[in-house]
C-alpha cells in the first residue's frame, strides 16, 4: 500500500510504493529511516521523484518509489517507472567486454587498432586503458560540433569520426581522466565481435542472466511506456530539462531501466554469476598507470579510483564498486557491496541530485548490511 501526502503544487500524490519480487514477504530490515531521509532529500532538493532499488542479502530485490514521474500531468512514479541511467550504462558495457574476455574473444592488452584499423594512435591504446579512463582519448562532449548539437541523435560511427580526429589529451597510460569517448569505442567493439546491436547484446548477455527485464536504450523519438520526464532546477524553480540525446550517449550513457532492475546488477559482482572471481578482481582493481602507480583522488573523506567502467570508493576500509550517472533531467547512482551480497540503486528525474543520492544510498547500505558498511 502507498501513503498519500501533499506533493509539489499541493496535489495529492502517491509518495511511497513497496514491491518485493516473488510476492509480499516480511522484511527483516527496518526501512523507515530510509523513507524519512528520502522525503527530506526530496523536499530539500525539490526532487520530483526518487526510486530506490535494493538487492537484499538473500537475493530478493525490492523497490521503494516516491513522488511524481510527470509534474504537469501529476503522474506518480511507480516501480515500473523508467529512468535514464546516464553513465551507469558504462558498467553494462564493461561487463560485456569482460564476458568476451572470458570467452577468449579478446585480451585487455589488445590495441584499438586490432579492431579499428587506421584509428589514429590506435596501436598505442589498449582495451584496458579504454575501460579505465587512462587512454588519453579526448572527451567527445567537449568538442564544439558535439556541444552545439546535444539534442541531435549522433550515431556512434559519427561520434567516432569526430573524436578520433582530435589529438590525444595525454600519452596513453600516463594519467587518468574521465571520458565518454572510450565507451563509444567499446560499444562498437561489442557490436563487431558479437554481430548484434549494442542494446540487444547487453540485454541478452548481461541483463537477462541477472533477471533484468526493463533495460533498453533511451530515445527522444520513441514512445517508452512508464518513462519519467526529466527536470532541472533553474534559480530554485523546477523546469523541463533541455533536450539531450540518449541515442548519442550510446554505450557510454544511453540506457534506461527501473530502480529494482538496476539493483539486480549487484548480482554481477558475485563470482560465478556472470564473471569469474579473477575477472571481477581485475574489474574492481584501481587503474594502473604506466609508471606502475595506481590512480586515485579524494572527494571529502572518500578516496576514489577508476576500475573498469566503475568508480571504486574506499569507504570505512572497504572498496565499494560504484557508478554515478547523469544525463539532462536525470541522475543515477549504483553501488554494490559484495561481502554482504547487497546492492543499492538510486534514480531521480532531476539533474544534479548527486549528493542527495549518495546520502540515500549510504543509509540504505547501512541498513541492508546490518552495519557492516556504516553510514
Amino acid at each position: 500500500m502507498g501513503k498519500y501526502v501533499r506533493g509539489v503544487g499541493g496535489a495529492l500524490v502517491l509518495l511511497l510504493l513497496l514491491v518485493e519480487s516473488g510476492g509480499a514477504r516480511e522484511l527483516s530490515f527496518d526501512l523507515k529511516p530510509l523513507d524519512t531521509l528520502v522525503r527530506q532529500e526530496m523536499k530539500g532538493g525539490s526532487i520530483p521523484a526518487v526510486a530506490v532499488g535494493l538487492l537484499l542479502p538473500d537475493g530478493r530485490t525490492l523497490s521503494r518509489v516516491y513522488g511524481l514521474a510527470d509534474l504537469e500531468r501529476r503522474v506518480p512514479a511507480t516501480p515500473d517507472t523508467l529512468f535514464s541511467l546516464g553513465s551507469v550504462t558504462k558498467v553494462f558495457t564493461a561487463l560485456g567486454v569482460l564476458k568476451l574476455l572470458e570467452e577468449d574473444r579478446l585480451t585487455l592488452e589488445d590495441p584499438v587498432s586490432a579492431y579499428f584499423p587506421g584509428y589514429p594512435e590506435g596501436e598505442r591504446i589498449s582495451l584496458r586503458q579504454l575501460l579505465q579512463h587512462t587512454s588519453g582519448v579526448t572527451e567527445v562532449i567537449r568538442l564544439p560540433a558535439w556541444s552545439a548539437n546535444t539534442a541531435r541523435d549522433w550515431t556512434p560511427q559519427e561520434a567516432l569520426a569526430l573524436f578520433s580526429k582530435a589529438p590525444l589529451d595525454f600519452e596513453p597510460g600516463q594519467r587518468a581522466q574521465y571520458s565518454n569517448s572510450p565507451f563509444i569505442i567499446l560499444g562498437l567493439l561489442l557490436e563487431r565481435l558479437s554481430g548484434r546491436p549494442y542494446e540487444r547484446y547487453v540485454q541478452e548477455n548481461i541483463a537477462a542472466p541477472l533477471g533484468i527485464t526493463t533495460l533498453r536504450m533511451g530515445s527522444q523519438r520513441k514512445i517508452l511506456p512508464f518513462r519519467a520526464l526529466g527536470y532541472v532546477l533553474e534559480q530554485g524553480d523546477v523546469t523541463n530539462a533541455p533536450a539531450e540525446s540518449p541515442v548519442s550517449a550510446y554505450a557510454s550513457g544511453g540506457l534506461m531501466t527501473t530502480a529494482e532492475d538496476l539493483a539486480k546488477l549487484g548480482k554481477a559482482f558475485l563470482p560465478g554469476v556472470l564473471l569469474s572471481e579473477q575477472t571481477l578482481s581485475a574489474m574492481t582493481s584501481p587503474a594502473e598507470l604506466s609508471d606502475g602507480s595506481t590512480f586515485s583522488f579524494s572527494q571529502g573523506a572518500t578516496e576514489i579510483s577508476f576500475g573498469m567502467g566503475l568508480e571504486l570508493y574506499t569507504w570505512h576500509g572497504h572498496t565499494v564498486p560504484a557508478k554515478n550517472g547523469a544525463i539532462s533531467g536525470y541522475s543515477a547512482l549504483f553501488f554494490a557491496f559484495p561481502p554482504s551480497k547487497i546492492a543499492v540503486a538510486v534514480l531521480t528525474n532531476l539533474s544534479g541530485s548527486d549528493q542527495a543520492m549518495h546520502r540515500i544510498a549510504r543509509r540504505a547500505a547501512a541498513i541492508l548490511s546490518s552495519g557492516a558498511l556504516p553510514e
